[in-house]
């Protein structure tokens, strides 16, 4: 028989909260009906027209002290239904040889699954009349799978998320599949730069001079210069580096042309750019700005944070303190990191606030955005446990 906890999971990740048109309506009824049923106050706040942020406290006995927000995010990426094995919205439970039981589902990882393991792990320690010195926040948000600018990006310049009086924010991480727990307490910073150029046209079979596609090739190269001395940097380390301490470029659109034999006035290009918190992103702008003018080239922004913010550990501020306690009293080995990707965190931690990344679920391989996303049964039990540990450090 399905366990209670496996079964709201899989309710939860059969709304269909797929961009670009999620179904914000039915993911906030469940939230909200998981509130009602564990009697706990919520609160529906619209950031943004039809993008709702839903937040479920439980009160401390000392509201007036900082809180501990637990995020989450209700929306998914996109699917190709004919290259999963099983329906990525129908959350079916399989016997896997590896992993035992798992639920295959988009969000199974990105990260319905934690917004559920918060609310189970309250469940728990109601369950057990436990009372919490400091009032937990668990918050479920719009928009994060296309930059969150209807959701975080707003709701934290709000005098309602000022008081939220949040103390420390925990968001998603990501898998890890060595069973070490990678903790983030930064992550790069995104560029998305959209690249105009202008040049001569004519006919096909001529050698026209000084074209758009010209100024491209130029600029491509020099942005592949610099993605090469990151990759090397990143191999030169020998395992000391990871993926999110060194910056990453790549071409991912290109649009020009109109028939095969007339050379094209302009191109376009954008390009993901990843600022490392090990980088200057002044002397990454410099650099594009540059290639933009020696190449006849306007640059626009897309998606631009303009620099990395990472929450600093080094002074073991008592947050710090707390989690290591909690880390090495259930023997839950970890590292600290910088998350490569991009999450909700940096807008919190844009506002001053500490906030970290951990996705809870060891030995799993990452299929974040991939096929046959999916969750053991095990892990996602694991998760429940390691947040009521956590909340009982960190909230007490």
């Amino acid at each position: 028989m399905t366990l209670p906890q496996v079964q709201r999971l899989q309710e939860y990740l059969r709304v269909y909260a797929i961009h670009p048109n999620p179904d914000y309506t039915s993911s906030v009824e469940y939230v909200v009906s998981l509130a009602k049923d564990l009697k706990l106050q919520h609160k529906i706040v619209e950031v943004a027209p039809k993008n709702p942020l839903v937040i479920v406290t439980l009160p401390g006995t000392h509201p007036e002290e900082p809180s501990l927000a637990l995020n989450s995010h209700m929306d998914v990426v996109p699917v190709y239904r004919e290259n999963w094995t099983h329906d990525p919205f129908a959350a079916d439970l399989v016997e896997d040889e590896t992993h035992g039981e798992i639920i295959y589902a988009r969000g199974a990882q990105d990260m319905k699954s934690i917004g559920i393991a918060h609310l189970e792990a309250i469940r728990e320690l109601l369950s057990e009349s436990i009372q919490l010195r400091n009032t937990i926040h668990v918050i479920f948000a719009p928009d994060e799978e296309v930059g969150g600018a209807k959701g975080w990006e707003q709701f934290s310049k709000t005098q309602e998320y000022r008081d939220l009086n949040i103390g420390l924010f925990l968001d998603e991480g990501l898998p890890n599949p060595d069973g070490t727990l990678r903790v983030f307490h930064g992550e790069r910073a995104p560029w998305w730069v959209r690249f105009t150029f202008e040049g001569n046209t004519g006919h096909g079979l001529k050698f026209v001079e000084n074209t758009a596609v010209e100024g491209l090739l130029n600029s491509t190269n020099t942005l592949l210069k610099f993605r090469a001395e990151q990759k090397q940097k990143l191999e030169a380390s020998n395992g000391k580096l990871t993926l999110g301490q060194v910056s990453t470029v790549n071409l991912t659109m290109l649009k020009s042309g109109v028939q095969p034999n007339v050379v094209p006035g302009n191109v376009e290009a954008v390009f993901d750019i990843r600022v490392s918190p090990n980088d200057d992103p002044d002397e990454v702008m410099a650099m594009l700005k540059q290639t933009a003018k020696e190449n006849n080239a306007k640059m626009e922004f897309i998606t631009f944070f303009p620099k990395p913010i990472v929450t600093p550990i080094d002074s073991n501020p008592s947050w710090w303190q707390k989690l290591q306690s909690a880390f090495k009293k259930h023997n839950y080995d970890y590292v600290p990191d910088i998350m490569p990707g991009t999450t909700d965190a940096r807008y919190v931690r844009q506002s001053g606030v500490p906030a970290l990344g951990i996705s809870p679920f060891l030995n799993t391989p990452g299929l974040l955005h991939d096929h046959d996303e999916f969750i053991p049964v095990k892990e996602y039990l694991f998760a429940i446990k390691f947040y009521k540990n956590l909340i009982l450090e960190l909230a007490n």
